[in-house]
């Protein structure tokens, strides 16, 4: 799970440096008790990520979106041209069962 979340971030952080022609990149990593959440934005020139699949594939998005999914979680990702880009992910955190103590 560590690795993939690491991947997913790497990717979003290379966007941004190849894609977006931003002056600004965020992240934002909150760990909660039963998932772990995630903010990637930057105020680069966007993009339409509604109007062709084919941008995702470009930016690798689609990447992105399919370890988010084998992790189990969501992912949103909002863009506008001339306005920036986030992305929001949350993952469940699998719950290992305690051992009882000796």
């Amino acid at each position: 799970m560590e690795i993939a979340l690491f991947r997913i971030l790497q990717e979003a952080v290379n966007n941004i440096a190849k894609h977006a022609e931003a002056k600004h990149g965020r992240i934002e990593i909150h760990f909660k008790d039963s998932s772990v959440e995630a903010r990637i934005t930057d105020d680069g020139r966007g993009f339409d990520p509604v109007s062709s699949h084919i941008t995702w594939q470009t930016f690798g998005l689609l990447g992105i979106e399919e370890r988010v999914l084998i992790l189990g979680g969501t992912l949103r990702i909002n863009s506008q041209e001339g306005r920036g880009t986030q992305i929001h992910l949350e993952v469940p955190v699998p719950i290992f069962p305690q051992s009882p103590m000796p």
